[in-house]
């Protein structure tokens, strides 16, 4: 009787050379894609601390606003030339306090807000 091609058992050599070669192809595949799963989490943590900057510039943006509509009547013109260029009335004395030696100024630019 002769053997049929289908049913041989394959070799002991076969059996450990085969799940070796698929274990160093898989163990290629993922050497070669590290770098990419990197670059993937980098821009990840890139694109979580540029939306984090959106949203704070976005509130930053609409308090702004707010405070340009605050200027459309003459009161808001009067509060922000007070408030930015220290302007007072001729009727009124201006008092300026000097912070001590070593500690940084309290002066505010304009768009900026007081704590």
């Amino acid at each position: 009787m002769s053997k049929k091609q289908g049913n041989e058992k394959p070799s002991r050599l076969m059996r450990v050379v085969y799940p070796l070669t698929l274990a160093l192809i898989a163990a290629g595949c993922v050497y070669a894609l590290m770098p990419g799963f990197r670059e993937l989490e980098d821009v990840r943590a890139q694109m979580a601390n540029l939306r984090q900057t959106l949203t704070a510039k976005s509130l930053a943006n609409e308090a702004l606003s707010k405070e340009i509509e605050s200027m459309d009547t003459a009161e808001g013109v009067e509060r922000a030339a007070r408030r930015y260029l220290r302007w007072a009335r001729p009727d009124e004395v201006l008092v300026l306090f000097e912070p001590p030696s070593g500690e940084t100024t309290t002066e505010f630019r304009l768009g900026e807000r007081r704590p």
